[in-house]
């Protein structure tokens, strides 16, 4: 049975409305808090000695200021070195999402053998509206038990929901 289709979530989802959902996203809000930009440089490498000599620099200069040193193409220079959640879909760009603000990556190696060192900074965040719909995962697409989802997570965190 899939999730979306118990019968203990279609009876939960009949004890909460809208107000109940309001309140729950007002008393819980950093829950809802997700990044949505980061600024980003990024170098590349066929060997990783070169990478480690990089990070060295850039470690005593900024990653920026290592990519003019040594003659390196920005890889975030196609963004312009501003990500976000829309082109996030990367694991390209999702590196610079999961880099530590203001700080350099750790040497990574590529699916494709390369490698490289990231430079995440100036993290932005934003809130997920208490209208913003979860997603199915399998899908990609917005859910259709929008307030099923809502009613389980209230009711869950309220301490109502008992396993039998």
């Amino acid at each position: 049975m899939m999730h979306m289709q118990s019968p203990v979530l279609e009876k939960l989802e009949k004890q909460v409305n809208k107000s109940e959902i309001k309140a729950f996203y007002q008393a819980n809000k950093s829950q809802f808090k997700f990044l949505s930009h980061v600024k980003a440089h990024r170098a590349q490498f066929a060997h990783r000695a070169n990478a480690v000599s990089f990070r060295t620099l850039a470690g005593n200069k900024t990653l920026k200021q290592s990519l003019v040193i040594l003659g390196k193409q920005d890889i975030y220079a196609q963004y312009n070195s501003e990500l976000n959640r829309k082109n996030k879909s990367s694991w390209v760009v999702q590196l610079a999402f999961t880099t530590k603000e203001n700080t350099i990556s750790p040497i990574i190696r590529t699916p494709s053998g390369e490698w490289v060192v990231t430079h995440s900074y100036e993290h932005q965040f934003e809130y997920f509206s208490p209208e913003d719909e979860p997603f199915d995962t399998k899908q990609q697409r917005p859910s259709q038990n929008k307030k099923r989802y809502n009613s389980m997570r209230i009711l869950g965190s309220s301490g109502k929901i008992r396993q039998e």
